[in-house]
């Protein structure tokens, strides 16, 4: 809406094949082709149009007859709708329990695969032996893990480590995102920066990110991200830097402190990432106080 409240529209559907958006009681019930009923897909101007026909008489008409429809226990769609309700139930329920475990693992920093991913096996990782334990004693998600085995791989079972690792990684995001607000807060502002390069398992050299900030009277060192670098000249890492901390919307010039290593590449004091950024820092307060002064 133009206030940028949202407001769900629960006749409105979008098809991922066709790239459109379509106004479900009119395609169903309408004896009038539409933009609706064909596809729209004028993202500039959907918000205006999107009122518009939700005040029409067509879809007015359309939609009177679907909700009588639905209000029909006997017909198919009300049937489908209870169907729909009881399933999103249950999964939700499943998630519940995952997420607990994947958060349970996360604080504490356990691995969450082994070197097979079977129930039952003493080799299946913490993850699935937690999802074990915790059958134990939940009924519910003890017949899960046992219909599991029975159903074709293609059901999803939100048990795999594809579901896991994309929740750590929904987590991640969300944590961050707080993190950022937090040091937006008008009573927080400035931060420092901590920052180190190292070699994974794998031989892939990895930049690790801290931001170090006072937040309601207590200082807090959160790391922040690893990000795969392919060289360590100092320009380079400090493009990284300077990419990561516009791209999630905080200030560079609110940057007060910086903590390196001994490396020349980090630490130097004429072509180091200390220096790149105190220039970077310095050039911005001018061209603001020039800008104040002009106008």
């Amino acid at each position: 809406m133009k206030n940028g409240q949202s407001l769900e529209r629960s006749w409105l559907t979008y098809s991922t094949s066709v790239g459109a958006v379509f106004c479900l009681p009119c395609k169903l019930f309408s004896k009038t082709s539409s933009q609706y009923t064909t596809g729209f897909s004028d993202w500039k101007h959907i918000g205006t149009c999107l009122e518009t026909h939700e005040n029409s008489d067509e879809h007015k008409k359309s939609m009177l007859v679907w909700l009588t429809r639905k209000e029909n226990k006997s017909v198919l769609d009300k049937q489908l709708q209870e169907q729909l309700r009881k399933e999103k139930e249950y999964y939700h329920n499943v998630l519940k329990r995952v997420i607990a475990v994947v958060k349970f693992l996360s604080i504490r920093g356990l691995a969450f695969r082994g070197s097979e991913e079977v129930f039952g096996s003493p080799h299946n990782g913490n993850f699935m032996g937690a999802m074990e334990l915790l059958a134990e004693f939940d009924p519910f998600i003890r017949e899960h893990i046992e219909q599991r085995e029975l159903r074709p791989k293609a059901i999803i079972s939100y048990l795999s480590k594809t579901v896991y690792e994309e929740i750590i990684e929904i987590m991640g995001q969300q944590l961050l995102k707080q993190i950022i607000t937090q040091i937006k807060n008008d009573d927080t502002k400035y931060y420092s920066t901590v920052m180190d390069s190292t070699p994974d398992l794998s031989h892939n050299d990895q930049l690790a990110i801290v931001l170090r900030y006072c937040f309601r009277g207590k200082v807090y060192e959160r790391c922040v991200a690893f990000i795969k670098i392919s060289s360590h000249t100092a320009l380079h890492l400090f493009n990284i830097l300077q990419d990561f901390i516009e791209t999630n919307g905080l200030l560079l010039s609110n940057c007060r402190g910086q903590s390196y290593d001994n490396a020349a590449n980090m630490a130097g004091h004429y072509n180091g990432v200390q220096a790149l950024l105190k220039q970077k820092i310095t050039l911005r307060i001018m061209c603001h106080v020039l800008r104040i002064s002009l106008t």
